[in-house]
């Protein structure tokens, strides 16, 4: 095991560290080998070169990804019933931290949410700015 499959163990989402954890880990890093570092370069040259709006984790590798990426996390979260917004993404938030890997926030998630209301992939009542008084479902 290397030193990068190390980290990702004990430090799966860094923005969940709190302060006095994240001290614990200066120090710690590892200088990459000038292949390493080639490999890193060109992957972040092809994701560039792709153009995507998104960047996603799959079997730990980044990949560029269609913004309609997550649409399919969140229509099986979307039931026949009304269910409030806020509980959909919740819902599919809490599907990401099952995996260990938080690909995408709440923001981008429900501006996905509003464009397959609007264009008619799911039915809402409510105001679709606001996911506590938005409620969706999937279309009858």
């Amino acid at each position: 095991m290397d030193h990068r499959e190390i980290l990702v163990q004990e430090v799966p989402r860094l923005g969940l560290l709190n302060p006095q954890s994240l001290i614990e880990h200066f120090d710690r890093e590892v200088p990459l080998t000038v292949a390493d570092r080639n490999i890193h370069r060109a992957l972040w040259q092809k994701l560039q070169s792709e153009n995507a709006p998104l960047r996603v984790l799959t079997d730990d590798r980044l990949l560029s990804a269609s913004i309609d990426y997550f649409d399919a996390a969140l229509i099986k979260r979307v039931t026949p019933e009304w269910r409030k917004m806020a509980r959909i993404l919740g819902d599919t938030l809490h599907d990401f931290h099952e995996t260990g890997v938080f690909q995408a926030g709440d923001i981008i998630l429900s501006a996905r949410l509003c464009y397959l209301a609007e264009t008619g992939s799911l039915e809402w009542q409510g105001d679709l700015s606001d996911i506590r008084n938005c409620h969706l479902r999937l279309p009858k």
